[in-house]
């Protein structure tokens, strides 16, 4: 049998990372369609210095 307080921590240890799996997958698809956009606008995906993806406009030409 399961007692009073195993009973309310497993329904957490169940959900807890359930929804932090879908907060992961939903941030990922909210970020790709900017990097998508971006990149098909020229721009280049490149690290900062902390690690981050950011992305770097294209450099014109010179005549």
């Amino acid at each position: 049998m399961l007692s009073g307080a195993c009973a309310v921590l497993l329904p957490l240890a169940v959900l807890l990372p359930a929804f932090l799996l879908g907060a992961l997958r939903t941030n990922a698809s909210r970020r790709a369609k900017p990097a998508e956009r971006l990149t098909a606008a020229g721009c280049t995906p490149a690290l900062d210095e902390a690690g981050r993806e950011r992305f770097v406009r294209p450099v014109p030409h010179a005549v």
